[in-house]
């Protein structure tokens, strides 16, 4: 399967979806109601890593796509982090996040696991 969702870490307060190679949008789809089961199993909300660094090119509809999934469940969802080092990555989420300027803070781009790690532990000590 391209795309695997699971906790990035112990204490269950983060999912990294890994993409690896081509996918589709009904993935992406299975995907979000994984994650959303997967986030009902604990009491508190949970930010999403969703891992591009091995993903091949987006398919054509990235934005209105991605708006539907982020629709899902948002309520428990502190923050969404795109990994990806292409440009093209990159220029999706900050489109997405002109066009869409109620969920622009729910959606970040940056170029490494690392970096989304530490965005969102920052995020985090910044709220309490």
């Amino acid at each position: 399967m391209p795309i695997t969702v699971d906790w990035d870490d112990a204490a269950r307060t983060t999912l990294r979806w890994d993409i690896v190679g081509t996918w589709t949008w009904e993935m992406i789809y299975t995907a979000t109601r994984e994650s959303v089961l997967k986030r009902r199993t604990v009491a508190h909300s949970v930010a999403v890593i969703i891992n591009m660094e091995r993903a091949a090119l987006i398919p054509p509809g990235a934005l209105t796509h991605t708006r539907n999934a982020l629709m899902v469940s948002p309520d428990d969802r502190d923050l969404v982090v795109v990994v990806g080092r292409s440009s093209y990555t990159q220029a999706i989420v900050a489109i997405f996040r002109k066009m869409y300027i109620t969920m622009s803070e729910q959606i970040v781009g940056v170029e490494s696991l690392d970096k989304a790690r530490r965005l969102i532990a920052s995020r985090r000590a910044e709220v309490g």
